[in-house]
């Protein structure tokens, strides 16, 4: 009888720890979900308060650019017109370097040492080439110029 008694309440008790188990893991999705939720919230709030601020700041930098003297104003325009080229300028810079160091990754040249050597190589060929390309022509004196052919 005892046995049975045990039996019966070992089964109660095991229920109980599974319940218990199932409740709380419903309570920690119910938390994590509201958790999340909050996050969610203030990230929202705070990236509306950012919009806000930009917005504030804008419209005061449009009302200081409208109080300058038109002769400023246009050194502005003037100067923005200015970085623009520089920035495109750099942009151009930036891709012909890129293409050349991927023509020479392309060539086998794949450490730094190995690329300028290639370079160098390269440099001291065009340097021969142009002097090539050059002709002295005069009899000394005053009277000598040299000029360059083109072949092309």
């Amino acid at each position: 009888m005892k046995n049975r008694e045990q039996k019966k309440q070992q089964k109660q008790k095991a229920r109980r720890k599974e319940t218990e188990v199932k409740l709380r893991q419903r309570r920690e999705a119910r938390r994590s979900l509201a958790k999340e939720e909050r996050e969610e919230l203030r990230a929202q709030r705070k990236f509306e308060k950012e919009q806000k601020e930009i917005m504030q700041w804008e419209d005061a930098m449009e009302k200081a650019y409208s109080n300058l003297p038109l002769e400023t104003r246009k050194k502005l325009e003037h100067n923005i017109e200015i970085l623009k080229a520089l920035e495109e300028e750099h942009e151009r810079e930036t891709a012909a370097k890129r293409e050349l160091n991927e023509r020479l990754e392309s060539e086998g040249h794949i450490t730094p040492e190995d690329k300028l050597g290639a370079l160098q190589e390269k440099t001291v060929e065009d340097a021969i080439r142009a002097e090539a390309e050059t002709k002295q022509v005069g009899m000394g004196g005053s009277a000598d110029c040299s000029f360059t052919v083109n072949e092309s």
